[in-house]
């Protein structure tokens, strides 16, 4: 897995919080973006793309008691945002997953993830949609990425993360982030939910 290795931990409690410091190896290359959004096309080779596969497989397998949401966090915020027009929620599928994956903490020219301080049990395909939902400002990448992680994102699981994930992307642009990617976002829910609706 393509990814920095902790070398040293430190933990603090004080009995109302918890704290921990990580000492990692320095990832080589350099992130592919300065924003967690596209907004520039990237020259990524072939290996790249089958190295983020890879990683992003074997990430899949890792058995862990972390979770970063739960099927209720899942059910509220479609319920929040997509009202009655998503009916079922429900996740069939979960496994490891980073929980951040956009082009921010994507390095290049070797294909390696960083910020990890986030990762746990996620709806499968969850990953997927936080990239490809990241690249819509630049349409060709958002293709490479619908291609390259098709199967993750196409399955019933990965069309409910990425519902999930424009409401939090949503939220992100009510607090001021990329106000731009506003109505791709919603255009891409209806995408999904219209998809959601024929299976």
């Amino acid at each position: 897995m393509a990814k920095p290795q902790v070398l040293r931990h430190w933990d603090w409690d004080d009995g109302t919080m918890r704290l921990r410091a990580e000492l990692m190896t320095l990832l080589p290359g350099r992130v592919c973006s300065s924003t967690p959004e596209l907004r520039h096309r990237l020259e990524l080779p072939h290996d790249w793309w089958r190295e983020l596969r890879a990683s992003l497989a074997a990430l899949r397998e890792v058995d862990t008691m972390r979770v970063h949401l739960r099927q209720e966090d899942i059910s509220r915020r479609l319920t929040v945002f997509f009202g009655d027009r998503v009916a079922d929620t429900r996740v069939s599928e979960w496994a490891a997953a980073h929980t951040d994956l956009h082009w921010a903490n994507l390095l290049a020219p070797e294909c390696a993830l960083a910020d990890w301080e986030g990762w746990g049990v996620a709806p499968a395909g969850f990953d997927a949609a936080c990239l490809y939902l990241h690249s819509l400002l630049v349409p060709e990448m958002a293709e490479r990425v619908r291609v390259e992680l098709a199967a993750e994102l196409d399955s019933r699981d990965g069309l409910l993360s990425q519902l999930y994930v424009v409401g939090r992307m949503l939220l992100r642009v009510n607090a001021g982030d990329y106000p731009d990617l506003a109505v791709p976002l919603h255009h891409q829910a209806d995408g999904i939910i219209a998809e959601l609706s024929r299976r």
